[in-house]
């Protein structure tokens, strides 16, 4: 196994986050295939991430989501949004590996909470947007309830996963939780013609228990261990539904 044991093959991934700030563009595909019927939906967004701090080895990320595509598709959606919208930046605690520790609200956003609310409900001023409104204002002010939605962000969870986790013989293993199950994600490297870049093409693992798939390949930069580009596929059945 001489071949896997090579530096390039088993690369540490270092991050090194200061003075990041990165605008991502944000494309989803979501597919249902239910015995042949098939139904799409497609969105995008603009993501920002922008490091604030190091403090007590942990890392401070401001997160905003801006540019929608779906604004105005449906009363529902833009209500989605522009609630979404009245909180930001939201604060994304990482530890010194890029692995993503918990989030929360400004200090800002929660001391002019009542003013937000106050301008959502003359935004949307009929009664089915009041009870969105009161059930928004449950969710993000409860602090656990909060964290624990947007740690299953899409973006936020697989950019701070743990991808880092070092290499042995070409390899590296880490878990992610998936559809509230947790799926062993295996990967290795690619040859790639920069220099300044590590490709790594990841897979989840099978197992009798799942039918879950997962396949992703990631752009890293050298110099900081951020990912520059991500391509990710996940899919699952749940009964007959793919």
């Amino acid at each position: 196994d001489a071949p896997f044991k090579s530096p390039e093959l088993n690369p540490k991934i270092d991050f090194i986050p200061v003075g990041f700030n990165q605008n991502f563009k944000v494309f989803f595909t979501e597919s249902k295939n239910d015995e042949g019927k098939e139904s799409k939906r497609k969105f995008s967004y603009v993501a920002n991430l922008k490091w604030i701090k190091d403090e007590f080895n942990e890392h401070l990320f401001y997160f905003t989501k801006d540019q929608f595509s779906n604004l105005h598709e449906s009363k529902m959606e833009y209500m989605a949004i522009e609630t979404f919208r009245s909180i930001l930046p939201i604060e994304v605690y990482v530890n010194s590996k890029g692995e993503i520790l918990r989030t929360a609200l400004t200090k800002e956003t929660l001391k002019k909470f009542p003013e937000i609310k106050e301008n959502l409900l003359d935004l949307f001023p009929d009664q089915y947007a009041k009870i969105y409104i009161e059930e928004f204002e449950y969710a993000v002010l409860n602090p656990e309830i909060f964290n624990k939605k947007m740690k299953e962000d899409w973006f936020l969870k697989m950019y701070f996963s743990s991808f880092r986790n070092p290499f042995k013989n070409g390899k590296s293993f880490f878990e992610i939780n998936l559809n509230q199950s947790e799926i062993n994600v295996q990967q290795f490297v690619e040859k790639t013609e920069n220099e300044d870049e590590i490709s790594i093409h990841q897979f989840a693992v099978k197992n009798e228990e799942n039918s879950f798939r997962l396949n992703g390949n990631l752009i890293i930069s050298k110099e900081n261990g951020m990912i520059q580009k991500m391509n990710l596929s996940h899919s699952y059945k749940e009964y007959s539904v793919l």
